[in-house]
C-alpha cells in the first residue's frame, strides 16, 4: 500500500488542523480508566475492560451497551478479540488470561502463569497464538486451540506495556518500561532485534502495511517508525506534549493514529520504505478532547470507524466518513 498524506472528513465534516470533532456516538458506563479497547472483525461491537472491574460489548451502530461481564478478579487492563470474532481475551490485575465466547457465555478458558498484573494482549492473524505480557517482565505465548503455552520470553527488565505479532505470524514485537522495543521471533522464541532510542517507556507497538516497517509510542512523547530488521529509526513523529498512551492501525487502509495524556488524538502521514526518508513526515488531523486524557485508541477493521478512551471511563467514536489518499 502506497502512504501518502491522508485528508478525512469525521462525521461527514472536514475539519481543520485541530479541532473538537462531534462524535458519531458516546458510548457512557464505565468509571474510570478504561485500558483496552478492541473492535469485532465485522466492526459492528466495541469491547471495552476498565479499572471498574467490568468488561463490556457495545453496538456500535446503536451506540449502547449489548452485555455486560463483572470481573471478580479486579480491574482489567487488556482486551483483545479474535479474528474469526469467537473469542474474547481479558486480563488484568491477578495475572490470569481469561477467554471466553464472544457472546460471553460459557466455557471459559484461564491460562495461567504470570506472576504479576498482565497490561498487554495479542492474537495473531490466524488467532491461533494469543501473546501476554505485564509487570513480570516475560511475554509468554499461548496455543488457543490446546490452551497451553507454548513459549516464556524473557529479557526485559521492567513492565511490558506493549505487544503486537507481525501479520505473517513470523515476529512477535514488545516494549515497556526499560524503554526499549524487541523482537522476537516466533517459531524458537529467539531474540531477533533490540530498537533503542525512546528515553520512557514504550506503551505500543504495531507492524505496518509494509512488513519491514514497525512503529511505537512512548512516555516520552513521540512515535517511532522504525526499519526494525536493521534496528534503525527512520522517522520520529512529534506534536504530542504529555505521553503517547496508544497507536491504532488500520491494515487496510495504512491509517496511524496516536492518543496521549496531553487530550488529543493525532493522524500521521508516514512515509513507507519506497518514499524519500528526507521527506518530513505531517500530522494529518488533530483531534483535540478538551484536555481529558486518551488512553486508548482503535481503528475498525474495515476503517471507516475510530474509538478511543478517555481516563474517566468515556468511550467516543467517529465516522471516517471518507478517505482521499494524497499524491
Amino acid at each position: 500500500m502506497r502512504i501518502g498524506l491522508f485528508v478525512f472528513l469525521l462525521a461527514g465534516l472536514t475539519l481543520p488542523a485541530q479541532q473538537t470533532a462531534t462524535p458519531y456516538k458516546v458510548l457512557a458506563g464505565h468509571a474510570g480508566y478504561v485500558r483496552s479497547i478492541a473492535f469485532s472483525p465485522d466492526s459492528q461491537t466495541l469491547i471495552s475492560g476498565g479499572w471498574d472491574k467490568t468488561l463490556r460489548a457495545w453496538s456500535v451502530n446503536a451506540g449502547k451497551e449489548s452485555r455486560r461481564l463483572e470481573s471478580l478478579h479486579g480491574h482489567i487492563n487488556a482486551v483483545a478479540v479474535s479474528p474469526d470474532g469467537k473469542l474474547v481475551a481479558w486480563a488484568g490485575e491477578d495475572g490470569v488470561v481469561r477467554l471466553r465466547p464472544f457472546g460471553f457465555g460459557d466455557p471459559i478458558t484461564e491460562l495461567r502463569g504470570h506472576k504479576l498484573f498482565i497490561s498487554s494482549l495479542a492474537f495473531s492473524t490466524s488467532g491461533r497464538l494469543l501473546a501476554s505480557a505485564g509487570a513480570d517482565a516475560v511475554v509468554r505465548i499461548w496455543d488457543i486451540p490446546a490452551g497451553r503455552l507454548l513459549k516464556s520470553l524473557t529479557g526485559h527488565i521492567s513492565f511490558i506495556a506493549a505487544l503486537a505479532f507481525s501479520r505473517d505470524e513470523e515476529y512477535l514485537a514488545s516494549g515497556g518500561d526499560d524503554h526499549e522495543v524487541r523482537i522476537w521471533r516466533v517459531a524458537d522464541g529467539s531474540l531477533v532485534q533490540v530498537l533503542t532510542g525512546h528515553s520512557r517507556y514504550v506503551s505500543a507497538v504495531c507492524f505496518l502495511d509494509d512488513p519491514s516497517l514497525l512503529a511505537s509510542a512512548s512516555d516520552d512523547q513521540t512515535i517511532r517508525i522504525w526499519k526494525w530488521e536493521v534496528g534503525k529509526t527512520v522517522q520520529v513523529l512529534t506534536g504530542h506534549s504529555s505521553g503517547v498512551s496508544a497507536l491504532g492501525y488500520c491494515a487496510r487502509t495504512g491509517i496511524l493514529v496516536s492518543a496521549s495524556w496531553d487530550g488529543t488524538i493525532r493522524f500521521w502521514d508516514y512515509l513507507d520504505s519506497r518514499q524519500d526518508s528526507k521527506q518530513d513526515s505531517k500530522q494529518v488531523q488533530v483531534i483535540d478532547l478538551g484536555g481529558q486524557p486518551v488512553l486508548a485508541v482503535c481503528l475498525s477493521p474495515d476503517g471507516t470507524l475510530l474509538a478511543a478512551a478517555e481516563a474517566g471511563g468515556r468511550i467516543q467514536t467517529w465516522t471516517l466518513s471518507q478517505l482521499h489518499p494524497g499524491h
